[in-house]
């Protein structure tokens, strides 16, 4: 808990210093999101599921699994020997993505309050990062909002975007209603 507290303040104090907007954008959000990427991709058994999945890795490479649900997520795992690569690149993926999206839409004097929000509400960094197949589903989503929906209304590839996100997670499916 000191490391994960230690981890909020830190990327808080450095984005309420008072500096301009061009410095923010250009160096304070991307040590900021390095920071956070380190904490997320060296953690061990963080979140309900780190374990399970673990063993799902390490179970998947020895017997037979039913690939019939879920196919991409599991085609993705079965790409890493390592689970602690797998769990890494998860790390890039989600990171990436958000470092996306904030230095896009979130105003350079909000990004404390993205963060404060990001790591503290539990339906975010924890969810994304802990439940791995939503994470992926979420991220794929993240995507398809943004090159489907918001930048040209094409209601087909953003449909198809569902689709991939549901063969990470069949909740994925509930996106339909947006």
């Amino acid at each position: 808990m000191q490391t994960y507290l230690l981890v909020l303040f830190s990327i808080l104090l450095l984005n309420i210093l008072p500096l301009d907007d061009k410095k923010k954008v250009k160096v304070i959000l991307p040590i900021s999101f390095l920071i956070l990427w380190v904490f997320l991709a060296i953690r061990y058994n963080y979140g309900v599921d780190y374990i399970t999945y673990h063993e799902l890795f390490y179970g998947y490479k020895n017997y037979d699994r039913s690939m019939e649900n879920e196919p991409l997520f599991w085609w993705l795992m079965s790409q890493f020997d390592y689970y602690y690569i797998f769990i890494i690149f998860q790390t890039t993926a989600i990171c990436l993505t958000v470092y996306y999206f904030v230095q896009k839409y979130i105003p350079s004097q909000y990004y404390w309050l993205f963060f404060l929000i990001f790591m503290c509400h539990s339906g975010m960094m924890f969810t994304i990062t802990t439940a791995i197949r939503s994470g992926f589903a979420a991220i794929v989503f993240m995507w398809g909002t943004e090159f489907f929906y918001l930048r040209k209304f094409r209601p087909l590839l953003y449909l198809f975007s569902i689709y991939l996100a549901y063969l990470f997670h069949n909740s994925a499916i509930l996106l339909l209603l947006f």
